[in-house]
């Protein structure tokens, strides 16, 4: 995708029309692609010309210049600066019309807000915005992968609130449409199943979740993303439930060897997550020294990011 972007930009500098509004959206598609690879300060130098030129040609109140300002302010705290974000996000935000309803551009900015209201540990904060988000992509179908993804995030947050009969529905019906939609081996589909399985685990359903990180980390082979890193980091926790030190430990040290190479779009905050699981694996081994260095560097990271140290882990018992 981003070769392809980066081409059709090549042929329009070289066309005898200016073709902006065109060049525009392909600069915010070449934007995406960049930041899927990894490639963040790329990125944002993409969102910032597609930006420069949207405004130029229809301007910050049409629906084409709200998705790419909102996918660049969620790239933006998704690197860990929450400030520049949310201001990002309040001034698209002020650009769309109170009854705003023909197009789902707008969803996209209640999507991207409560993913990142979630990121900082504000699962209720996030449930409204999702929620209307889903409901514009249910009512006016947009992208095919839209609904999908916003359930998935949706799934997540009321889960983090304790809502937990909803949480169950909503995130085994986004898991259930990407298995049908997009390649096991997709990122996408190993993050909700990751998630999935995090959900069994924290409801005792342990056999299935087992099975669920079984997947997950076959699916994703070698690779050093998010979703393997968070699939190995849950497995050693669903060991330490069944007292399985040796398994827990192998699983969590995979988990922080994988994170020093990651790659890929991920979330900042994944570090002081894998961190804190980690020296709750150091603890049960009887490490304690090593689990507090561990847990007091997570502390630091999550304060620096304004985020919540999230639940305790599971303390069901095997079955």
């Amino acid at each position: 995708a981003r070769e392809r972007n980066q081409r059709a930009l090549r042929l329009f500098e070289a066309a005898d029309e200016p073709a902006d509004a065109e060049r525009a959206m392909t600069y915010a598609n070449l934007a995406r692609s960049l930041q899927e690879l990894g490639r963040f300060d790329e990125a944002e130098q993409a969102y910032s010309r597609f930006a420069e030129l949207a405004r130029r040609t229809y301007g910050e109140r049409h629906g084409s210049y709200w998705s790419g300002a909102a996918d660049h302010a969620r790239l933006v705290h998704l690197r860990g600066d929450r400030t520049r974000a949310w201001t990002m996000y309040d001034a698209v935000a002020a650009a769309v019309p109170p009854d705003w309803h023909r197009t789902t551009e707008n969803a996209a900015i209640e999507a991207s807000r409560g993913a990142s209201l979630l990121a900082e540990g504000r699962a209720a904060d996030a449930i409204p915005p999702l929620e209307r988000a889903e409901r514009a992509y249910a009512e006016r179908p947009g992208r095919d992968h839209d609904l999908r993804r916003v359930r998935a995030t949706l799934g997540e947050a009321y889960a983090g609130a304790g809502r937990r009969a909803e949480a169950r529905t909503t995130l085994r019906q986004a898991r259930d449409e990407y298995l049908a939609k997009e390649a096991p081996t997709a990122a996408a589909v190993l993050a909700v199943r990751e998630r999935w399985a995090r959900f069994l685990l924290d409801a005792g359903d342990l056999g299935e979740a087992a099975r669920e990180l079984e997947a997950v980390i076959a699916d994703a082979g070698d690779r050093a993303i998010a979703p393997a890193i968070r699939a190995y980091s849950t497995r050693a926790q669903l060991r330490l439930v069944r007292q399985d030190l040796d398994g827990a430990l192998d699983d969590s040290e995979e988990a922080m060897r994988r994170l020093e190479r990651i790659t890929g779009l991920y979330d900042v905050r994944l570090r002081a997550e894998i961190w804190a699981a980690h020296a709750r694996v150091l603890a049960r081994r009887g490490a304690d020294a090593e689990a507090k260095v561990l847990e007091a560097r997570a502390s630091a990271e999550r304060l620096a990011y304004g985020v919540a140290a999230g639940p305790e882990p599971p303390t069901v018992s095997s079955r």
